[in-house]
C-alpha cells in the first residue's frame, strides 16, 4: 500500500482534486505487506535453583522482495526477548534474508509473537524437565519496578509482572486444572491449559530520535474545550482517552471536549500511531495542555472573584470559591470575562518530551539502542484448549489475561483492546496462513484465507493490573500491541498440556497437529 500512496498524491495534484485508491480483497491481500517470518534458535542456561543465567536467541528473518521494517523489526524483538526476564547473560543475532515472497513490515507486535512463541514454549520445556510449575520457573526470574535490566538493555520503571502472573493464575483456576484429567466427556478430545508471559512498549520508541508530541487546548464561548492533537483515531480509543484526560485535570464533562486531528495543516508535528504510543506520547501531550489550561482558568477567576488561587474550584464545568458558595459562575461566563473584559483569550500549548532525549550525555542511538524504550508494559495469557486427537483440531475454550496498565484510562476500551488482540492472536496461532506460488499469493480472499469469526471466539477474562508508570499521564501505558504477543505461546503450551506434542510451527494446522501425534505414537 505505501508504494500508491505517492500515486494518489501526484494524482491529486494533476487534477487537483482529492484521490482515494480502492484495493480490491484480491489486490489487497497481492499488494499489501505481511508478518515476518522467523525462524528462531533459541538456548537457555539455567540452575538447578531455576535461575536463568544466561539465554542466546538467533533468528533468521524472511524479508520478502523488499525491504522495510526488517532490521527495526528484528532491533525491537530482542530488546523485548532481552527484558522480560532478569538475565545477566544474553547473546542475540538478527539475520534478514530477501526471498521471492511479498515484503514484510511493521505489524502488531513487531517481530514479538513470533521470538515469544519459542522462548516462552522453551521456558515449559526447561519447567518439565525441572519438575516445576511453569508459572514457579517464570516467578523464579520475573522483573521488578525500578531495576536496571541486568544486561544493560534498558530501565524497567513501572512493573506489575509478578502481580500479572499472580492475578491470571487465580482467576484462570490454573493449579487445579493442571493436576485435573485431561480427558473431556467428548471422544478423542483432550483439554489442555497453557501461559506465556510479554513485554512490549508502552511509550513507542526512541531509535527514530523525535519522542515528543505538542497539543493544543482552547476554551471556547460557551464553555467547551478543543484539543488540537496530532494523535490520529483509529478505532484503537485514543480520542476519548485524550477527552478523559483533558476533562478530568480542566474540571469539565467530557460531553464539553472535542479532540480534533482531521487536518494535518493545523495539527501539531509529529510521527504517528504507532509502537503503542498514543496514550503515553500524545496523552502527555494532552495533559501538559490541559494543565496550563486550568492554571489560567484558575488565575482569571482569582482576579474575577477578588480572591486567592488556591481558592479556586473547577467542576463539572463550574467554577467557585471554596467556602464561599455565592462566588459561582459557568466556564462560559468565565470565558466572556476573560476576553470581553480582560482581553485574555484562554488557549495553551502542552508539549511533552523524553528526558531521555533532552541530553546527548544521557542516550545515544548509536551507543545505546537497546535501551531506547521509555515504558515497559508487561502482560500474563492463560490459554485454555480442546484437541481432537482423531482430525487435528484445536479449539480455544478460554482465554485469562492479566495486563500491566500502569492506569486504566478507559476500562471498556482497554478491554475490547486486549479481546481484540486475543483474536487476533488466535488467528495467526491457528488458521492465517499466506499460500504462494512462485511468489504469488494463491488464496487472495476470505473464502481460502481464514480469519477468526464470532465461532472461533473463546470466553475471554481480562483483568488489568495498575502499576501507575512515573511518566505516563496519570500512569498509564500504552497497551495496543502487547496482548497478541504471548497467544500464540500460550495455546502451544497448551496443546502440549493436553496431548504431549510441541507444536513449533505456526499456525497450528490440523496436518500438523495430526503429524506430530502420529510421530509421539511411534
Amino acid at each position: 500500500m505505501d508504494m500508491k500512496l505517492p500515486i494518489a498524491a501526484i494524482l491529486s495534484r494533476k487534477t487537483g482534486r482529492s484521490v482515494k485508491i480502492v484495493n480490491t480483497r484480491e489486490e489487497e491481500f497481492s499488494t499489501s505487506k505481511t508478518r515476518y517470518g522467523y525462524t528462531v534458535y533459541t538456548k537457555t542456561g539455567v540452575t538447578k535453583e531455576g535461575k536463568i543465567l544466561a539465554r542466546e536467541l538467533r533468528v533468521v528473518g524472511d524479508n520478502g522482495a523488499y525491504n522495510d521494517k526488517g532490521p527495526a523489526t528484528l532491533n525491537f524483538s530482542s530488546m523485548m526477548w532481552a527484558t522480560l526476564y532478569q538475565v545477566p547473560n544474553i547473546r542475540y543475532e538478527g539475520l534478514l534474508v530477501y526471498t521471492n515472497n511479498q515484503m514484510g513490515t511493521a505489524y502488531r507486535g513487531f517481530g514479538n509473537p513470533q521470538c515469544h512463541l519459542a522462548t516462552e514454549s522453551q521456558l515449559d520445556m526447561i519447567a518439565k524437565e525441572m519438575g516445576i510449575d511453569p508459572v514457579e520457573l517464570r516467578m523464579r526470574n520475573c522483573n521488578t519496578p525500578n531495576t536496571e535490566a541486568p544486561a544493560g538493555n534498558g530501565y524497567v520503571t513501572s512493573c506489575a509482572m509478578r502481580e500479572c502472573m499472580e492475578e491470571a493464575v487465580k482467576a484462570s483456576g490454573w493449579k487445579e486444572k493442571k493436576a485435573d484429567s485431561k480427558k473431556t466427556d467428548k471422544p478423542n478430545v483432550f483439554r489442555g491449559i497453557g501461559m506465556a508471559n510479554s513485554v512490549h512498549t508502552g511509550a513507542g520508541g526512541r531509535f527514530y530520535g523525535y519522542v515528543a508530541a505538542d497539543a493544543f487546548c482552547k476554551l471556547a464561548d460557551e464553555g467547551t474545550v478543543s484539543v488540537v492533537t496530532s494523535g490520529v483515531e483509529m478505532g484503537q480509543g485514543l480520542h476519548t482517552a485524550m477527552a478523559q484526560i483533558v476533562a478530568e485535570e480542566v474540571g469539565v464533562p467530557i460531553s464539553d471536549v472535542f479532540v480534533l486531528s482531521n487536518d494535518t495543516d493545523l495539527t501539531p508535528y509529529d510521527l504517528g500511531c504507532w509502537g503503542s504510543r498514543g496514550t503515553f506520547v500524545s496523552g502527555n501531550a494532552a495533559l501538559a495542555a490541559a494543565r496550563d489550561l486550568k492554571a489560567q482558568i484558575v488565575k482569571v477567576a482569582s482576579e474575577y472573584f477578588n480572591t486567592d488561587e488556591k481558592k479556586v474550584r473547577v467542576e463539572k464545568g463550574q467554577v467557585f470559591v471554596k467556602g464561599e458558595p455565592k462566588k459561582r459562575c459557568s466556564l462560559a461566563e468565565l470565558t466572556d470575562y476573560s476576553v470581553n473584559i480582560r482581553s485574555r483569550p484562554l488557549a495553551a500549548r502542552g508539549t511533552w518530551q523524553d528526558d531521555m532525549m533532552t541530553s546527548p550525555d544521557k542516550w545515544d542511538i548509536f551507543k545505546e539502542f537497546a535501551r531506547n524504550i521509555p515504558a515497559f508494559a508487561f502482560a500474563t495469557l492463560i490459554a485454555e484448549v480442546e484437541v481432537d486427537i482423531e482430525t487435528g483440531q484445536v479449539r480455544v475454550v478460554k482465554v485469562t489475561q492479566a495486563n500491566d496498565t500502569g492506569k486504566t484510562i478507559n476500562p471498556m476500551m482497554a478491554e475490547g483492546q486486549m479481546e481484540g488482540s486475543v483474536l487476533q492472536g488466535i488467528g495467526y496461532a491457528l488458521m492465517e496462513k499466506p499460500v504462494l506460488d512462485n511468489g504469488k499469493i494463491i488464496n487472495d480472499g476470505f473464502l481460502d484465507y481464514k480469519i477468526p469469526n464470532i465461532g472461533d471466539t473463546p470466553e475471554i477474562e481480562t483483568i488489568f493490573i495498575e502499576s501507575n508508570d512515573p511518566d505516563g499521564p496519570y500512569g498509564a501505558k500504552g497497551i495496543g500491541e502487547y496482548g497478541v504477543d504471548p497467544v500464540p505461546a500460550a495455546i502451544s503450551n497448551a496443546i502440549y498440556d493436553a496431548c504431549g506434542i510441541r507444536m513449533k510451527e505456526i499456525p497450528f494446522e490440523r496436518e500438523h497437529v495430526l503429524k506430530a501425534l502420529e510421530e509421539k505414537r511411534g
